[in-house]
């Protein structure tokens, strides 16, 4: 056994008696003495470690495929091999091509010699345009950036569109002006003062009719004993409401049995079924619960955590 592990021991037995120690004291709130959760927990602890050889180096397996940088550009460098034809060597002559040839070196030899071949006519010539000269109806100006007279001086057209210069107050923002809230009364005051000052002392037009009467009376329309009932006017009597009454809606809404979109439905009985009790089956006992009551666990302090205690451990060693 190394000294490490002996010394760990040792502490493991000192927390263990510290623990047991700490059970005994008094605690207000508690059932029972918090139970440390990391002890004899070596989690932490067994890590996984790499594989070394006799010089103490880590083991490691040999290297992947190693791939160089990739050759880019249009040089015949960066190719993977030249190019080639498969044509360069080979004997095969296309007979076309072989006449062809031989009809050029014929033609070269024609044309040295003095005598040339014999070449055809072209066939039947026709005039073209007609038997009399053409005359032209106007002078057709020489290049067609022609702009002068038959006395050599430049034509002029007409001036183009012509514009005043720019108006510096067009660009300016309009100063603020003051409008008064009753301008328009006061036109309407200027109006009529206006009015009466042409006037004067003259009066407007009125007329001097008025009167409500027919042309002839009823009397000489329908006679004595044939006259109109005068028409009975109804009095008008205000719906006056009373605000100190309770408020009544128009259309309240319906209650009880007329309260329904439809029929009101018939009454139905819905009796109570009969029970019928179950025999237990025999050989198997009843489900029983363990306890009565509620049990409760009390919150573990943080001094039990295991990085907590992992800690502490190594406080004590060091």
């Amino acid at each position: 056994m190394s000294d490490k592990e002996a010394t760990l021991k040792e502490i493991s037995k000192k927390a263990i008696a510290d623990t047991e120690k700490l059970a005994t004291v008094q605690r207000f709130g508690l059932f029972s003495s918090p139970v440390p959760l990391g002890l004899g927990d070596n989690s932490y602890d067994n890590k996984p470690r790499p594989a070394r050889n006799e010089q103490g180096k880590p083991i490691t397996s040999p290297s992947n495929m190693k791939v160089t940088a990739p050759q880019s550009g249009k040089i015949k460098s960066s190719y993977f091999s030249q190019l080639g034809f498969t044509t360069i060597g080979d004997k095969y002559i296309d007979p076309e091509r072989k006449i062809r040839i031989q009809e050029l070196e014929d033609n070269k030899k024609y044309a040295s010699d003095d005598k040339k071949n014999f070449v055809p006519p072209s066939g039947y010539k026709e005039l073209v345009g007609g038997v009399y000269p053409h005359e032209p109806d106007y002078e057709i100006p020489k290049g067609p950036n022609n702009h002068k007279d038959n006395d050599g001086r430049v034509k002029i057209g007409p001036k183009n569109i012509t514009t005043n210069p720019a108006s510096k107050n067009l660009g300016h923002f309009p100063k603020h002006e003051k409008d008064e809230y009753n301008r328009y009364r006061q036109f309407e005051r200027e109006r009529i003062f206006n009015e009466q000052k042409m006037l004067k002392d003259k009066q407007p037009f009125k007329s001097t009719i008025y009167t409500t009467d027919n042309f002839s009376t009823d009397k000489l329309v329908f006679g004595e004993t044939n006259l109109p009932k005068p028409t009975q006017v109804k009095e008008f009597k205000p719906n006056i409401m009373k605000h100190e009454a309770p408020f009544k809606p128009s259309n309240p809404t319906k209650s009880g049995e007329t309260g329904c979109l439809s029929k009101y439905p018939e009454y139905k009985g819905d009796p109570l079924k009969p029970t019928q009790r179950k025999d237990f089956v025999k050989g198997k006992d009843p489900f029983k619960p363990n306890h009565l009551m509620e049990m409760v666990r009390p919150t573990p302090s943080i001094s039990c955590f295991p990085h907590n205690l992992k800690r502490e451990l190594n406080n004590r060693m060091f």
